[in-house]
């Protein structure tokens, strides 16, 4: 699951349907969770019995080494050392074709060559984690990153505990129907609350797991950087 690169399972069995021991798996373990309309809706009893809930442990989450605010090369030499392979990229914006959209008022630019990464898509058998950029000044970085493996790769039970043994006890969970845990950086009071700062989601879904990592303040970094820079206008 999320990998930091020292942490290997190495006595962890996959899923019955796979066919090695998890080390491969648990290589990079860190998966997407849909932005939690399950975390806000799912406010169980247990949730809504709490307070404020501590953050997890450790903060700094990573899923296969990745964290919010690593550069687009960054993540390449990691996924490469990983054995993950780039099956698409999608360009976006760089920083000074972001300044000229925000100076303007537009939010997009068609006619602008696009210098920046806007998503990375990578595989690993029956591996995907999927890399959303965002620009800024030094490049693209990583604004999220998902993960998803079938149940022959691992089982949401196997996740859930690597996670917990990594960063503590979830800040908030749902064990009944759909399981999905979350761990917040910040103390938050719900589910719902912690997706305004980083955070990190790990569902189970029919026909795997799924895990997903974001980190919102980067968008309040971005907004306060081209609030303060006035941009180059539109000559038209």
């Amino acid at each position: 699951m999320v990998v930091d690169g020292s942490s290997q399972l190495d006595a962890v069995k996959v899923h019955p349907n796979g066919s090695q021991q998890s080390k491969r798996a648990w290589r990079l373990l860190a998966t997407p969770l849909l932005v939690l309309s399950a975390c806000g809706a799912a406010e169980g009893p247990d949730q809504g019995r709490k307070k404020t809930a501590q953050p997890a442990t450790a903060s700094n989450y990573s899923i296969a080494g990745i964290m919010p605010g690593m550069t687009a090369q960054q993540v390449a030499g990691l996924a490469a050392n990983a054995g993950y392979r780039i099956s698409h990229t999608s360009a976006g914006p760089d920083w000074q074709l972001t300044q000229q959209m925000a100076a303007s008022g537009r939010k997009f630019d068609l006619s602008s060559k696009h210098r920046g990464v806007s998503a990375h898509e990578l595989r690993k058998g029956g591996e995907l984690l999927q890399v959303a950029y965002m620009p800024m000044p030094k490049g693209s970085v990583v604004k999220s990153v998902s993960y998803s493996a079938s149940a022959a790769v691992v089982s949401y039970e196997l996740a859930l505990a690597e996670l917990t043994r990594r960063y503590g006890k979830p800040s908030f969970s749902n064990a009944t129907a759909q399981p999905w845990a979350q761990w917040c950086s910040r103390p938050a009071r719900t589910a719902r609350e912690c997706l305004k700062h980083k955070f990190l989601n790990v569902e189970s879904k029919r026909d795997g797991v799924s895990m997903h990592l974001e980190d919102a303040s980067l968008l309040e970094q971005q907004k306060a950087m081209l609030a303060g820079s006035s941009g180059q206008r539109a000559s038209f």
